[in-house]
């Protein structure tokens, strides 16, 4: 990277006034923008898995598309360490995420040089298409570069992190896309006339408002251990789902065996461990449309909706061998020495709708009995809800 700039730096021709000016506005705008949404950052910082979207790209991504890379570079600069000595992160924290962005810059710059740096001109339709396009390209370079780099990082820091700690959840990728939307507008706005720019700094400021809205909504629903819904949440759901699915759906509510163990062997970090590892399971086993959440403690619950009784038995039986199969790296709460926690079992409650209940309610309450006489039955187990549903013969443990 640092050669990429160097390189740069001696073929440059002298930036013109246009490019100083357009330099200049994007540095003001920018500093506007980190003053004006300081404390929306500090709330939204930290409160998230995955990689934290500051909505710098506004900024960011036209250096990019209407500067050479040295001015690039000092606006992506500038931008960073007033983001610093507001948000009072660790230093080296900042020096990589500040090197993640000049990368992708740099990479986005690379599509430019390759594909031809847009005119920016009024012409011919498919003149102004094409410069469309390559601009599309040159984002999208971007916001991927970004996100391969933080998710390397983040990939070698941690054991078998999930997909939301590496690439961030769907809303966060969405906010992304849409910063990085809004900075293809402000490119164009800078080319017409850099001072029109400024009237994009409040926008900003509201986005950053309405990100920590809608993040501080997630969190409500959201169980921070495991990044799950939380009893709340899925009930919130749960409800609405089940109406559109017209009530046929099944209900599974699990229970770790002898978790307490755990917490009692190792400690409650390789407790936190291995529910995190479950909820990993849990989503892997389960399609985008059920709804999956920690009900409390080692308890979790799944609805499935429009599922047959076959179907939701075959569900609950890979979910049960699935937390069998796991090996839950962890450390030991008595010299810290990492450990493999193996060999966890599951006792399995399921109801099928409307058969045992024609509300949430009725049905929750009917998996919790069958989980319970799954316990009383050995554990490691599926139990179906009275009256038994005809399924396939279980295996005995």
């Amino acid at each position: 990277m640092l050669t990429a700039l160097v390189t740069s730096v001696l073929a440059m021709t002298v930036p013109t006034g246009k490019e100083w000016l357009t330099c200049a506005v994007l540095i003001i705008c920018a500093g506007a923008h980190v003053h004006l949404s300081r404390r929306t950052e500090e709330q939204r910082r930290g409160s998230a898995p995955g990689p934290h979207i500051d909505l710098t790209s506004i900024w960011t991504l036209p250096a990019v598309l209407l500067l050479p890379v040295p001015l690039m570079a000092l606006v992506v600069i500038a931008i960073r360490t007033q983001r610093y000595l507001i948000a009072r992160r660790p230093l080296f924290r900042f020096a990589f995420s500040t090197s993640s962005i000049l990368l992708a810059a740099l990479a986005a710059h690379e599509v430019l040089d390759l594909l031809g740096t847009p005119a920016w001109t009024t012409g011919h339709p498919l003149t102004m298409l094409a410069e469309a396009g390559i601009t599309l390209a040159a984002a999208l370079t971007y916001g991927l570069t970004q996100l391969l780099a933080v998710a390397g990082v983040i990939a070698l820091s941690m054991p078998k992190p999930a997909l939301a700690e590496l690439f961030g959840t769907v809303p966060d990728n969405a906010l992304e896309a849409m910063t990085i939307a809004l900075g293809a507008v402000a490119a164009v706005v800078l080319i017409h006339n850099p001072f029109i720019a400024l009237a994009l700094v409040p926008a900003a400021a509201v986005l950053n408002r309405i990100a920590l809205l809608r993040q501080l909504e997630r969190d409500a629903s959201t169980d921070a251990l495991t990044g799950l819904l939380n009893r709340r949440g899925w009930l919130d759901r749960a409800n609405r789902t089940l109406v559109r699915a017209d009530h046929q759906a099944a209900l599974l509510m699990l229970d770790l065996d002898h978790f307490k163990s755990i917490n009692d062997t190792y400690g409650h970090v390789a407790g936190d461990d291995v529910l995190r590892a479950v909820a990993e399971v849990l989503r892997e086993s389960t399609r985008s449309g059920d709804l999956v959440g920690r009900w409390g403690g080692e308890e979790f619950i799944i609805l499935l909706p429009e599922v047959s009784r076959l179907e939701a038995h075959t569900v609950a039986e890979r979910i049960r061998a699935k937390v069998r199969e796991m090996q839950v790296p962890t450390t030991h709460r008595r010299g810290g020495h990492v450990i493999i926690i193996e060999d966890r079992t599951t006792s399995v409650g399921l109801s099928i709708s409307p058969d045992h209940g024609p509300d949430l309610d009725s049905l929750v309450a009917a998996t919790d009995a069958a989980l319970y006489r799954a316990k009383e039955s050995g554990r490691d187990r599926v139990e179906p809800a009275e009256p038994a549903l005809r399924l396939p013969e279980q295996r005995e443990h």
